[in-house]
């Protein structure tokens, strides 16, 4: 083995690292589906949230504490930043850029904690949500409706929207 058992003619050929699973490019790709997949779930968080500060912020004055309105900016903030995200990731990987990667990364893991955050406060106050409806809002309508333009509003806006969603019978 006079060439040092490199790969040689005479020597067993040697393996390309291009070709294994484990390969720049083979995780390059897989990182690309990761962030279209990721940008794809960014931008059906942000419409969720969206739809909530816009669909359903009306009701917001016949509640006490103002947990909905946070979550549902906390979830546009979510969407918002994980659009970003990927579109850094997409840069970072196109252009190999270490600083990018590293920007993706701590960005991703923001996101995650950001998002287990929300989950967290959503099982936690559902119950609080309920009760505080069952238990304020009959207050709210006795001591508000006719007192408070945007109270009224909202409680006449849910009354229309659960008679056109309540069953006929």
């Amino acid at each position: 083995m006079a060439n040092g058992g490199g790969g040689g003619p005479s020597g067993p050929p040697k393996k390309r690292t291009d070709s294994d699973c484990c390969s720049a490019g083979f995780l390059k790709n897989v990182l690309h589906i990761f962030n279209v997949v990721f940008l794809i779930a960014g931008l059906l968080v942000l419409g969720v949230g969206v739809w909530s500060v816009v669909a359903k912020h009306q009701f917001v004055a016949l509640l006490a504490t103002s947990t909905y309105a946070l979550t549902a900016y906390t979830l546009v903030l979510a969407g918002g930043l994980t659009i970003l995200a990927g579109v850094a990731g997409c840069v970072a990987l196109c252009q190999e850029n270490k600083c990018l990667l590293l920007m993706y990364i701590f960005t991703l893991l923001l996101i995650f904690l950001l998002e287990a955050m929300v989950g967290i406060l959503a099982y936690i106050y559902e119950g609080h949500v309920q009760n505080e409806l069952s238990i304020s809002l009959n207050a709210t309508f006795i001591d508000s409706y006719q007192m408070n333009p945007e109270v009224t509003k909202a409680i006449d806006e849910l009354q229309l929207e659960v008679r056109h969603k309540a069953p006929i019978l």
